[in-house]
């Protein structure tokens, strides 16, 4: 059984076989957002393309005051196969994106793991797209279903709440700083005739 790695590096041109080849990580945090949800409070809520719902945990719902019909049910089927009802239907819970607020369905479930699920009905109401970075971070642009207002929102790693993104400082080389320094000393210069020209 041959390595398929060792192969490739085989059948490479031996210059070619320094060249560093960028892989992906074992593993990368889901996204979340931060809309504020039924006109009260900002909720974290996952970003799962891969679900067919918008789901929400009881305590939350509780929490934000949202009543749900409990004639509306659906089965959840978790990953071990286990089927679990949920305990009804929440129907148009405004969730505020900054300008842009859009109306969710939502299945109220109890012991989620998580506060809110956005999936494909998010995706499709706003018609979403997400940009992602190499860093892993993510933006996500949505658009207003009744006005086609557009908003782009950064995204956040899970339980973590809102956190300002760190970017590094820019390193000034020798001469991009002495250029830097003589544009400043070229503006000090500019304004100081201003000043002489105004009193003039």
């Amino acid at each position: 059984h041959v390595d398929v790695v060792e192969q490739y590096l085989g059948d490479v041109p031996p210059e070619e076989r320094d060249k560093i080849i960028i892989v992906a990580r074992p593993s990368d945090s889901l996204r979340v957002i931060f809309p504020q949800v039924n006109r009260k409070d900002t909720v974290e809520c996952i970003l799962d393309s891969g679900s067919q719902i918008v789901s929400m945990d009881t305590d939350v719902a509780v929490g934000l005051g949202i009543a749900w019909d409990p004639k509306t049910v659906i089965h959840m089927q978790s990953a071990s196969g286990q089927l679990t009802p949920t305990r009804g239907l929440a129907r148009n819970i405004p969730f505020a994106f900054g300008e842009v607020i859009v109306y969710m369905q939502v299945h109220v479930t109890d012991k989620a793991p998580y506060r809110v699920l956005l999936g494909r009905p998010f995706d499709v109401l706003t018609c979403s797209t997400v940009k992602t970075f190499r860093d892993g971070s993510q933006e996500i642009t949505i658009q207003d279903p009744n006005n086609g207002m557009l908003s782009t929102m950064g995204t956040y790693e899970r339980g973590k709440g809102i956190r300002p993104v760190e970017r590094g400082l820019e390193t000034l080389t020798p001469a991009s700083q002495k250029a830097a320094e003589e544009n400043a000393v070229k503006e000090s210069k500019e304004d100081e005739n201003f000043q002489q020209a105004s009193r003039n």
